[in-house]
């Protein structure tokens, strides 16, 4: 549990990294003579929302759990 856990956050730390990168490429596409493809920019940044979406929620929901197993275990 806790490998899956540390997995979700180690995802959650990663969609920084890549929605800046990803911000970085839409505001190069902006410039003239640019070969960035804004749409398909734009669709990843929604991917990688969706993505840390739902690692937060999977550790939301392991967070209610343990507490949970705690409250029935005191």
């Amino acid at each position: 549990m806790i490998s899956s856990v540390s997995s979700s956050l180690n995802s959650l730390y990663n969609y920084g990294k890549e929605m800046n990168g990803v911000a970085n490429r839409v505001s190069k596409g902006f410039q003239e003579d640019s070969d960035v493809d804004i749409a398909k920019e734009f669709a990843e940044s929604m991917v990688i929302e969706n993505g840390y979406k739902a690692n937060l929620k999977v550790i939301k929901t392991r967070d209610e759990l343990t507490k949970s197993v705690i409250d029935m275990i005191g």
